[in-house]
């Protein structure tokens, strides 16, 4: 058997959020797990960063995410899925599966991908 050496990740990202959007956030989501990251570059904005696995425990809050985008008037430029893929292969593929498509089927914006070759 062929060792795989690649590895997937999938996140959502609000990005470009202040402190104030941020707190709201917060309010709205208690129990969801996320990370809040400062913006490089930027003083003062966030980036809200959902891990989105296999779990699908974040699915549950796909309607508080969602009010949460409308209520502040999000760009589909400002939020989305981010598709990770490192591999130690020049070329290689990546398919999103089922529960990826479906939390942005609930929440849409944007889809990133990114490809490190290593």
């Amino acid at each position: 058997m062929i060792k795989s050496h690649r590895k997937e990740k999938y996140i959502f990202r609000l990005y470009k959020l202040s402190k104030r959007k941020i707190d709201d956030f917060k309010q709205r989501t208690n129990g969801l797990v996320y990370e809040i990251k400062p913006l490089r570059n930027v003083q003062g904005r966030f980036t809200i960063v959902i891990n989105l696995d296999k779990t699908q425990l974040y699915m549950k809050y796909g309607p508080e995410i969602l009010q949460f985008i409308k209520d502040h008037k999000l760009s589909k430029k400002s939020y989305g899925i981010w598709a990770s893929l490192l591999t130690e292969r020049d070329n290689d593929g990546l398919h999103l599966p089922v529960y990826v498509i479906q939390f942005y089927k609930q929440l849409e914006g944007s889809i990133d991908f990114s490809f490190i070759s290593g």
